[in-house]
């Protein structure tokens, strides 16, 4: 692909004193890229912003709510549900089909290695004579690359990276949120604009994939800041008849993760449920009506990105939504399938299981909070501290070992997921602050009763921001567990 951004430079005077400096994009007619089906074809914009939970939504991002909602028709899905806990184990499913796990064990092989070998949604899109693009706000958090390896080769026709980390390198200043005079999610989806313009231009079908971190990770209030951002830009999309032949996905990969509001029901509660909007052109809810009467009927029920993954799919392939099709593939669909497209009928039933939830992560509440004061929480909350020291960092001398300080909250109750063995369970969930640093971890912990035995479900959790703290850590999965012995060491980058 040929390049398409510059970095211009201008200046005054005799001295020649530049006053302004700043990356643009420009998209030249790409080579014609062969259709492979008369059938029609529909373009796929994905917008997402990070860390944003529906709740939050309402409260910071009124004006872009309201126009996805009530202007362009938009179908909020309220059963939403992370399967993870930061963004790569949320958007990797979405992406491939594949939980992290699964992906390890089909293409990726280990944490360290390139991922070009896996099965890539754009790869299924540019069969059919797609152009594909990715693009992030934030080079320093990308999605591929931060502590991992990245692409070997580009794997989307566009990637703004190759404009992002020179301009990062370039323009980067004190204020975080900017580069030059633009804030960073003003250039991305100024970028996203010129990409899809460019692809509307030249009659080009598209699937793009634009993500947003800079205002929206870690941060409650900031998305406020971004509404009118994506606001103009759906606008424009909308007066530019570019949304007349797009279905347009706007989502997030989870809610808040850190700070003081995770310590409310109501905090840990919109931490499993981040905002998802479906938008379909008028002509393609017509034409595939019994695919939009189930993507409507599905909005209160219980769904994952592997669900979104499954409905890219279909995307892929219109065939698979026309009428006569949906009556079929509606009949024989399997609850235990790990993904179901959005355009079929989701069990109202659902159970967090059956959709391939962790426990842990997910929003159906089972537990009744108790005392912390009680001497059983007061052993899993130890329990919790242990399996930190002994296995979570266990052969990691550079790391200080954790000590209990106090439960914050407890809850228990039986196990959500079902089993013969349940009569012989008690499952726990504890929030513990910890020493050093009065750092924040929760877990769900399960008491077997026949032998007083007792087991981490899925994952120990970091609920508070950890900073440098891990900055002698360089295995990304401990940074959250690891305070240094010595906190001037820092780690070389993992290859």
């Amino acid at each position: 692909m040929y390049h398409h951004f510059v970095r211009v430079e201008c200046v005054k005077g005799e001295e020649l004193e530049e006053f302004y400096r700043d990356f643009h994009a420009f998209f030249p007619k790409p080579p014609q890229r062969k259709k492979q089906t008369d059938k029609p074809l529909v373009n796929v914009l994905l917008l997402g912003l990070d860390s944003l939970s529906r709740l939050n939504m309402i409260r910071t991002m009124p004006l872009t709510l309201n126009f996805i909602q009530n202007t362009l028709k938009g179908i909020p899905m309220f059963g939403y549900n992370k399967i993870g806990l930061n963004t790569f184990p949320n958007l990797i499913p979405l992406l491939t089909g594949y939980t992290e796990e699964g992906l390890l064990r089909a293409c990726w092989g280990s944490q360290t290695a390139h991922l070009d070998l896996c099965p890539w949604i754009w790869d299924k899109f540019a069969a059919k004579g797609y152009r594909t693009a990715y693009m992030e706000d934030s080079p320093t958090m990308a999605l591929f690359t931060y502590k991992r390896s990245g692409f070997a080769i580009q794997r989307t026709d566009y990637d703004a990276s190759t404009m992002f980390i020179p301009a990062t390198n370039d323009l980067s200043n004190e204020n975080t949120y900017c580069l030059g005079a633009r804030n960073q999610i003003q250039l991305l989806l100024n970028y996203t604009l010129k990409q899809v313009r460019a692809m509307n231009r030249y009659h080009e079908n598209f699937i793009t994939f634009s993500w947003g971190v800079t205002l929206s990770h870690e941060l409650i209030n900031e998305p406020q800041q971004a509404d009118p951002l994506y606001h103009s830009l759906l606008r424009t999309f909308q007066d530019e008849e570019i949304l007349n032949n797009t279905f347009l996905i706007f989502l997030s990969d989870h809610g808040l993760r850190f700070g003081d509001f995770l310590l409310s029901e109501q905090g840990r509660i919109e931490g499993k449920l981040p905002a998802l909007f479906f938008v379909a052109p008028d002509w393609f809810r017509h034409k595939y009506s019994s695919a939009m009467r189930n993507l409507r009927d599905n909005q209160n029920r219980l769904l994952t990105t592997l669900d979104i993954h499954a409905t890219l799919l279909d995307l892929a392939d219109l065939s698979q939504i026309e009428d006569e099709v949906i009556a079929a593939r509606s009949n024989n669909i399997k609850t235990e399938e790990k993904g179901i497209s959005l355009f079929l009928p989701l069990p109202d039933n659902r159970s967090c299981q059956e959709a391939s939830i962790p426990e842990e992560f997910c929003s159906c509440e089972h537990l009744k909070e108790v005392d912390v004061s009680l001497p059983e929480v007061g052993r899993v909350a130890q329990f919790i501290v242990d399996e930190i020291n002994y296995r979570i960092l266990r052969n990691h001398s550079l790391c200080v070992p954790r000590t209990l300080v106090s439960v914050h909250e407890a809850a228990v109750g039986p196990p959500l997921i079902k089993s013969d063995e349940n009569d012989k369970i008690v499952e726990y969930e504890v929030t513990a602050f910890v020493d050093p640093g009065n750092a924040l971890f929760s877990a769900v912990v399960r008491h077997f009763t026949s032998n007083e035995s007792l087991r981490v479900v899925g994952e120990v959790s970091r609920l508070d921001k950890y900073g440098k703290q891990s900055q002698c850590m360089s295995k990304y999965s401990l940074l959250p567990f690891c305070f240094c012995k010595d906190p001037n060491q820092v780690a070389k980058p993992s290859p």
